[in-house]
C-alpha cells in the first residue's frame, strides 16, 4: 500500500502552508487544514482560509480568492509534491462567531 507524502510528513505539509499564509497576511488571517479523502474517495487536503473582514467590504474578494490559490499551488504544490487534491472553502474572521447558516463566507470549491 502506497502511503502519500502528505500523510506521512504531515507536520512538513502543515508548515508549507503556513508558510505561503504568512505570505497573504494581512488579507488572510488564518489557514487550516484537514488531509482526508473527497467524494470520490482520492486523498485531499481540505484548506480552511480566514479572510480579514474587509476583504469582503472593499470589493476584492474575486482577486483575493484567486491569489490564495495561486499562492498554494505554487507554493505548496499540493498534488505535485504532496500527492492531495486541495479543496477550499473560505469565510471571513467574523464568520467564526455567527450562528451556522448566518455566513457571508464562499462555498468550498476545488482549485
Amino acid at each position: 500500500m502506497y502511503i502519500l507524502r502528505a500523510f506521512v510528513h504531515q507536520a512538513r505539509f502543515d508548515a508549507a502552508v503556513q508558510r505561503a499564509a504568512r505570505k497573504l497576511a494581512p488579507r488572510v488571517v488564518r489557514v487550516t487544514t484537514r488531509l482526508g479523502e473527497d467524494w470520490t474517495g482520492e486523498p485531499a487536503a481540505f484548506l480552511d482560509v480566514v479572510f480579514d473582514d474587509s476583504v469582503f467590504s472593499s470589493g476584492e474578494l474575486g482577486a483575493v480568492i484567486h491569489d490564495v490559490k495561486w499562492a498554494f499551488m505554487d507554493q505548496v504544490q499540493p498534488a505535485e509534491r504532496w500527492g492531495v487534491y486541495p479543496y477550499f472553502n473560505f469565510h471571513g474572521a467574523s464568520e467564526e462567531s455567527m450562528p451556522p447558516g448566518q455566513t457571508h463566507g464562499v462555498s468550498r470549491r476545488p482549485a
